[in-house]
C-alpha cells in the first residue's frame, strides 16, 4: 500500500490543484508548449445511481466507440471520476478532488483499524486484480507518466527525431516503463443502480489474468474472463462467492432468488476493438 499513497502524493505535485502542485502544467505554461492530452472514458453516470466511476484514462483508439473523449490535462483533472451515494448524501469527486484526498487523507488508511467510509465505499469493488481505489489512481499515474515525458521530451530534447528518447528516469532509477496492465483488464467506466449493472470492460485475448470484482448491493460478483473456445456471447460469466467477504460481516450473505437484476454494457477484447475501430 505504501507505494500506491507514494503514487497519490506525486500525482498530486504534478496536476493536483493548489500551492506547489500542477507542476506540469506550470511547466507547460513556462516553456510556452501546448498543453497534453489525455483520453479517457466516458463521465459518470449522474443522478439514478448509488455509484458510478468513469473518465479513466484509455489509450485504445476504438474507445471513441464507447464514449472516450480527448480531453486537455486542466479540463481532464476537473472531470468527474466518482460518484455515490452515502448516508450523508450524494458524494463527487473529480481527478484533482480524488487524488488530493488520497494523498491528504486516505492514504495508509488500508493499515488503520477504521477505514474512511468513502474508501472502503470504493474498495468494496476492484479491477484488474487490485481494488478500486488503486486501479484508478494506479491508471492515471500511468498516463500522467506519458504525459510527463512528453513535455521533458520538449523541453530537453526539442530536436529529438521519434523513438530517439526512450524515456526520462532520475540516475540511478532501475523501475521499468510503466504500463496499463492490459492483460489482467481495463474498466472503462461503472454505474450501479438498485436494479442494474453497467460497466465497460476491456479483455485481452491473449491473456488469463482478467477479473473484476463487483458488490452489486450487498453481493460481491466475481466477473471472468473465460478462455474455452466457446461463442463470443458466451466468453463472460459472474459468480458469487459462498462466504462473507468482508471480516466484519460475521455469517455468509444469503441471495434471494426472487430478486433479479439487470447487467448491462460493454465487455469486449481489445483486439476485437482494434478490428472495430480499423486499427
Amino acid at each position: 500500500m505504501a507505494a500506491i499513497d507514494d503514487l497519490a502524493v506525486t500525482l498530486r505535485s504534478l496536476v493536483g490543484a493548489g500551492k506547489g502542485n500542477a507542476v506540469l502544467l506550470t511547466a507547460c505554461r513556462v516553456f510556452r508548449l501546448d498543453q497534453p492530452t489525455i483520453q479517457a472514458s466516458r463521465a459518470p453516470a449522474g443522478s439514478g445511481s448509488y455509484l458510478s466511476i468513469g473518465s479513466i484514462p484509455v489509450e485504445e483508439p476504438g474507445a471513441t466507440l464507447h464514449g472516450a473523449r480527448e480531453l486537455k490535462l486542466s479540463k481532464w483533472v476537473q472531470e468527474p471520476v466518482l460518484r455515490f451515494t452515502m448516508k450523508s448524501g450524494t458524494v463527487s469527486y473529480s481527478w484533482d478532488k480524488f487524488i488530493r484526498e488520497y494523498a491528504n487523507k486516505w492514504g495508509g488508511a488500508h493499515f488503520d483499524s477504521e477505514i474512511p467510509d468513502e474508501l472502503f465505499t470504493i474498495d468494496r469493488h476492484a479491477a484488474a486484480g487490485v481494488v478500486m481505489s488503486t486501479y484508478l489512481l494506479r491508471t492515471a499515474g500511468v498516463a500522467v507518466w506519458g504525459m510527463v515525458q512528453s513535455v521533458l521530451t520538449k523541453i530537453l530534447k526539442p530536436n529529438a527525431e521519434a523513438g530517439e528518447v526512450k524515456f526520462f528516469a532520475a540516475p540511478g532509477a532501475s523501475s521499468p516503463m510503466p504500463d496499463y496492465k492490459k492483460q489482467c483488464g481495463q474498466l472503462q467506466w461503472l454505474t450501479l443502480s438498485t436494479d442494474n449493472m453497467d460497466f465497460g470492460w476491456y479483455v485481452d485475448d491473449d491473456s488469463q489474468q482478467n477479473i473484476m470484482r463487483l458488490s452489486f448491493g450487498a453481493i460481491p460478483y466475481d466477473i471472468h474472463y473465460q478462455f474455452e473456445d466457446i461463442g463470443q456471447e458466451e466468453k463472460f460469466k459472474h459468480s458469487v462467492p459462498q462466504g462473507p467477504r468482508h471480516e466484519s460481516l460475521e455469517s455468509p450473505i444469503v441471495v434471494d432468488p426472487s430478486r433479479k437484476g439487470i447487467a448491462t454494457g460493454v465487455a469486449i477484447s481489445i483486439q476485437q476493438l482494434a478490428t472495430l475501430s480499423g486499427r
